[in-house]
């Protein structure tokens, strides 16, 4: 296979076999592309190599993602450390502990903490009228 620099006028017709060949799915998220959410060509900023299709939406967020890998985690690279992350939360999808955070509210407790806070808001409001 011989190795060439795509030329930018060839880079449309490229994404557009690459989403067919991926069946018009993210290479990332598996979901549809969009008008609002539509697929770009990822490639590695390292290498240069074409990766796959997918949303600006996930690529945008992968590159996000191995930046901040990239800065906090010296020893680890940021392909390391997203499998990892990929691992644990896969163990987490399920309660481990009988432990909640603080500071989380349950939908609930969010519902009439927006509540509360309206009524406050209408009677300050209410007050300056």
């Amino acid at each position: 296979m011989a190795i060439r620099k795509l030329k930018v006028s060839e880079t449309a017709g490229v994404l557009k076999q690459m989403v067919a060949r991926q069946g018009h799915v993210c290479a990332v998220c598996d979901k549809g592309f969009t008008k609002t959410d539509g697929p770009v060509l990822d490639h590695c900023h390292k290498t240069g190599f074409i990766r796959g299709a997918l949303h600006r939406s996930c690529n945008g967020g992968e590159g996000k993602v191995r930046v901040k890998a990239q800065w906090s985690h010296k020893g680890v690279t940021p392909d390391e450390f997203l499998i990892g992350l990929g691992k644990y939360l896969d163990v987490h999808k399920k309660p481990r502990y009988p432990l909640i955070y603080h500071s989380h509210k349950s939908d609930d407790e969010q519902r009439l903490a927006k509540n509360a806070k309206a009524r406050r808001k209408r009677a300050t409001a209410k007050k300056k009228a």
